[in-house]
C-alpha cells in the first residue's frame, strides 16, 4: 500500500473543500500549506495594485515565508492542489 498526501493552499475555503474530497477519495492525508503571515481579505484583493498577492504576482521574486515545512517524508504519491488565482499570485513554486 502506498502513503498519500494530498497538498493544498487556499485564500477563501473552496481548494481546501475540492483536496479535503480528493483525500477522502484516494485515502491520502492531508496537509495545508499556509502561508507567513496568513493572507487577510485585503491581501487577496486582485483588484487592488497595492495588495499582497497583486504585488506578489507583478514580482515573481517575492515568495511568502510558510508557517511550517510542508514535509512530504514519508509518501510515495503527492498530489497538490492549487487553485489558479492562488497559484497566480506567489504559489506557482513551491520547494518541498
Amino acid at each position: 500500500m502506498t502513503n498519500k498526501l494530498v497538498v493544498y493552499i487556499t485564500g477563501t475555503g473552496n481548494t481546501r473543500r475540492v483536496a479535503e474530497h480528493l483525500a477522502d477519495a484516494i485515502g491520502a492525508d492531508l496537509r495545508e500549506i499556509v502561508p507567513d503571515p496568513p493572507f487577510t481579505d485585503a491581501d487577496l484583493d486582485w483588484t487592488n495594485p497595492n495588495s499582497r498577492s497583486s504585488k506578489q504576482h507583478a514580482d515573481r521574486s517575492m515568495r511568502p515565508a510558510l508557517a511550517e515545512d510542508p514535509s512530504i517524508d514519508g509518501y510515495d504519491e503527492i498530489g497538490l492542489r492549487v487553485k489558479k488565482c492562488v497559484r497566480n499570485r506567489g504559489f506557482s513554486r513551491i520547494d518541498l
